[in-house]
C-alpha cells in the first residue's frame, strides 16, 4: 500500500492548504482582540488634540505663575507692614498708600479663608463711604467759607481804598488851610504893628477859626486813620483765614483720596470673595 500522502506513482502529495491555514485562521480573532485592547488603552491619549494639550499646559503654567506672584506680594506686604509698625511716629497717608496698593494686588490673587468674612468687609466699605462723604461735606463747607472770606476781603479792600483817599484829601485841605492862614499873617506883617484893637480882635477870631478848622479836620482824619488800621487788621485776618482754608482743603482732599483708595481695596477684597465663593444673593 502507498502512504496516505503519496500519489499512485509514489511521489508525495503537497501539503493540504486547509490543514495548514486552519490554525492561522483560528488565531486571527485573538490577535484582533489584543489589538483592540491596545487601541482602547491608547484612545484617551489619542483623543487629546495638540491644542487641548497646549491649553492644559498653559493653564498649569499660569496657575503656577499666579502662585509665585501671590507669594512675592505677600512677603513684600508683610515686610512693609512690619516697617510701618516699627515707625517711631504715626504713619501718614503717603506711607500707607504703597501698602494699600500691595493689599489690593494680593486681594485679587489670594483666596480668602472662608466666605464668613464677606459681611465684615461690606461693613468696612459702608463705613469708608460714610467717612468719605463726611469729609467731602467738610470740604464743601470750607469752600463756602473761603468764598465768604473772599467777598469780605473785597469789601474791606474797598473800604481801605476809600479811607486812604479821604486821608489824602484831608492832607491836601490841611495844606490849603495852613497856606491860607499863613497868607493872612504875612498881610498883617506888611501893614505893620499898632493898627489898634480891631486888628487884635481879628487876630483872635482868625486864630480861633484856624484852631477849629484844623482841630475838626484833624479829628476826622484821626478817625479815618483808626478805621484804616482796623480794616488793615481785618484784611490780614481774612488773608490768614483764606490761607488756613486752602491748607484745610488740601488736607481734606488728601484724606478723601486715601479713603477712595481704601474703598477700592475693599472692593477688590469683595471681588476676591465673589471669584472664590460666588456672588452673594441679595
Amino acid at each position: 500500500m502507498l502512504p496516505e500522502n503519496a500519489n499512485e506513482d509514489g511521489s508525495p502529495n503537497p501539503p493540504n492548504p486547509r490543514r495548514s491555514s486552519a490554525p492561522i485562521a483560528q488565531a486571527a480573532p485573538r490577535d484582533e482582540e489584543n489589538r483592540n485592547d491596545t487601541n482602547e488603552a491608547q484612545q484617551p491619549h489619542q483623543n487629546l488634540s495638540p491644542t487641548q494639550h497646549q491649553t492644559t499646559t498653559h493653564q498649569t503654567d499660569e496657575e503656577a505663575a499666579l502662585e509665585r506672584q501671590a507669594a512675592i506680594l505677600v512677603r513684600k506686604l508683610r515686610h512693609d507692614a512690619a516697617e510701618l509698625a516699627n515707625r517711631p511716629q504715626p504713619a501718614g497717608i503717603d506711607d500707607l498708600l504703597p501698602v494699600i496698593e500691595l493689599h489690593r494686588k494680593v486681594a485679587r490673587l489670594v483666596r480668602p479663608d472662608n466666605s464668613a468674612g464677606r459681611h465684615k468687609w461690606e461693613q468696612v466699605l459702608d463705613t469708608l463711604g460714610r467717612s468719605r462723604s463726611a469729609h467731602e461735606e467738610i470740604r464743601n463747607l470750607d469752600r463756602e467759607d473761603r468764598e465768604d472770606c473772599e467777598k469780605m476781603r473785597d469789601e474791606c479792600a474797598n473800604i481801605r481804598r476809600k479811607c486812604v483817599r479821604y486821608c489824602k484829601w484831608y492832607d491836601k485841605v490841611q495844606e490849603q488851610v495852613n497856606a491860607l492862614f499863613d497868607d493872612d499873617d504875612d498881610d498883617k506883617n506888611d501893614k505893620g504893628e499898632g493898627e489898634g484893637e480891631d486888628d487884635e480882635d481879628e487876630d483872635i477870631a482868625s486864630t480861633e477859626l484856624y484852631d477849629f478848622v484844623r482841630g475838626s479836620m484833624g479829628e476826622q482824619e484821626q478817625q479815618l486813620e483808626e478805621i484804616l488800621d482796623e480794616v488793615t487788621d481785618v484784611l490780614q485776618g481774612i488773608d490768614d483765614r483764606v490761607a488756613w482754608l486752602d491748607g484745610q482743603e488740601e488736607r481734606s482732599m488728601g484724606v478723601i483720596r486715601g479713603l477712595s483708595r481704601l474703598e477700592r481695596m475693599v472692593v477688590d477684597i469683595l471681588f476676591s470673595y465673589d471669584c472664590w465663593f460666588g456672588e452673594e444673593d441679595e
